[in-house]
């Protein structure tokens, strides 16, 4: 492995080695073997001041939890599981899929409590502030204030509420997300993996005895955040375009018991453009 990223005749792909096997073997510190020493177990302190904190969860976290019940296959719905997803207690999930089971009408929340002033951010807003984040998943807070507030000019919200209604109303959250180029789903690549698949399911092919997994990092121009909004329960994706740009890459080689190697790409040496013979600047001023 270490000759295949190493000797290269194209002239315009210049390889850095990183570290090999050699090297990682040499400098890896040996694996510490962790002793299980036996605590005696503790004794539980009763707190008889200990007092119950309820969660609060609006309709929209109700709704989106039935939701997601109903789109699993019967076999997978797994309200607990959902749940965690989700950030809703265990056990209240529980007894709204009951609920629904039983009476087929979502759970929402009966109260005749005065909540307050009616809020301002009403269902066109929402879906306003929803396809912008669809549309670009890193846009920020005050982006999205200044967007709304001139889409509607009637609408009167801070950033702090706005922020606020993002995380409980529409049920975002900030998550590491997922970078995908445009064209990582283009039905030609996804058909050159399906027929990858094919060639290769009925071999001997083996992960953790003789496959060697090789990835690659770039950097370059257009790096993004490394944060990006989505709904609860759901992955962060960022479409990033192609660039042109001038990059550099990381190529790493590993298999299941150690790396192979790794090297830098660095950016192809500039030619150096040739001068101009003398025909050609003698021909570069007459008209024809």
């Amino acid at each position: 492995m270490e000759i295949v990223l190493t000797e290269i005749n194209d002239p315009n792909i210049v390889l850095e080695t990183i570290t090999s096997k050699k090297q990682y073997l040499e400098n890896k510190s040996p694996e510490k073997i962790k002793q299980k020493i036996a605590k005696p177990p503790k004794a539980k302190k009763e707190d008889n001041n200990k007092s119950t904190v309820y969660n609060l969860y609006n309709d929209n976290q109700r709704i989106n939890f039935i939701s997601k019940m109903i789109d699993l296959p019967l076999g997978s719905r797994k309200a607990a599981k959902v749940a965690r997803e989700l950030g809703i207690n265990v056990r209240t999930a529980q007894r709204w899929w009951s609920h629904y089971l039983e009476t087929e009408e979502l759970p929402f929340k009966k109260t005749t409590r005065i909540t307050g002033r009616h809020s301002q951010f009403t269902e066109e807003p929402q879906r306003f502030v929803k396809q912008m984040v669809v549309d670009n998943p890193q846009t920020t807070v005050d982006e999205v204030l200044e967007n709304v507030t001139s889409e509607f000019k009637d609408l009167t919200i801070s950033r702090t509420q706005l922020h606020h209604h993002m995380k409980n109303t529409l049920n975002l959250t900030v998550k590491y997300p997922t970078f995908e180029t445009i064209a990582r789903n283009d039905p030609d690549n996804l058909e050159s993996r399906f027929q990858w698949f094919q060639l290769y399911k009925d071999t001997d092919l083996d992960y953790l005895k003789n496959c060697v997994f090789i990835d690659e990092a770039g950097f370059h121009i257009s790096m993004k955040n490394n944060w990006a909004w989505s709904e609860k329960g759901t992955q962060a994706i960022v479409k990033t375009p192609q660039t042109r740009s001038i990059s550099h890459t990381i190529i790493g080689a590993i298999c299941a018991t150690s790396i192979l190697h790794v090297v830098l790409r660095k950016p192809p040496p500039r030619t150096s453009k040739g001068k101009a013979t003398k025909t050609q600047k003698s021909n570069k001023g007459k008209k024809r």
